[in-house]
């Protein structure tokens, strides 16, 4: 009866997912390690695109948006925030598998 009642919403799915998927990664493998981090960065990385691509659309249609895009990180700033928010995921899957295992 308790288990019908259980819902979790697509966030939450997600990292269930992306921590199942890393249980079962083999880091030792760097092909199939370096595509478990860019799918994670991928996910990192959408609001940052959809922020940067509403600005345009807004720059398109004639509003200043000068300073909102200065705000923004450059693509180098943006890889090096990526590394961080990666490792941060990382150290956080494993406290949480830790837990669990």
């Amino acid at each position: 009866m308790f288990l019908n009642s259980i819902q979790i919403n697509a966030k939450q799915c997600r990292k269930v997912y992306e921590i199942i998927k890393f249980k079962n990664l083999n880091i030792n493998n760097d092909e199939e390690y370096k595509n478990y981090r860019l799918e994670i960065k991928k996910r990192l990385n959408l609001l940052h695109n959809r922020e940067r691509t509403d600005l345009m659309k807004l720059k398109k249609v004639g509003v200043d948006v000068t300073a909102a895009l200065a705000a923004i990180p450059s693509i180098q700033e943006r890889i090096e925030q990526l590394k961080t928010e990666y490792n941060d995921v990382e150290k956080d899957y494993r406290r949480i598998l830790k837990r669990l295992y």
